[in-house]
């Protein structure tokens, strides 16, 4: 709802697709690839998935016959190593340590099994 009054506009601003998926997940749900297409409308929940991702947030898939499904959770110590070896050598910190421990050991584009 808006509320206009007079040139100023009170009404809250849109989230993001991206912003969207990321408070879904922080509220722990699991979120399966027909929801990603249908709630969150994207065209392709894989690039959503590979763009948190590279972002530092740990995106486990799960396959199963009923389709695949994805879950927000805690990084492996493999992740974080591999993440903190990478970037001593450039010198970042912060959450893409995460993220580069995830390309590192599993580069891009590829799913993750809990």
């Amino acid at each position: 709802t808006t509320i206009i009054i007079g040139d100023y506009n009170m009404g809250r601003k849109k989230l993001s697709k991206t912003q969207r998926v990321i408070n879904a997940f922080e509220r722990g749900d699991v979120i399966t690839w027909k929801q990603l297409r249908t709630t969150f409308d994207l065209t392709s929940p894989q690039a959503m998935v590979d763009k948190l991702r590279s972002q530092g947030y740990m995106i486990y898939t799960n396959k199963s016959a009923s389709g695949t499904s994805y879950r927000m959770g805690e990084p492996t110590q493999a992740i974080i190593n591999a993440g903190v070896g990478e970037l001593l050598m450039n010198g970042r910190a912060d959450k893409t340590i995460v993220a580069a421990g995830i390309k590192a050991l599993y580069g891009t584009g590829v799913s993750f099994a809990s």
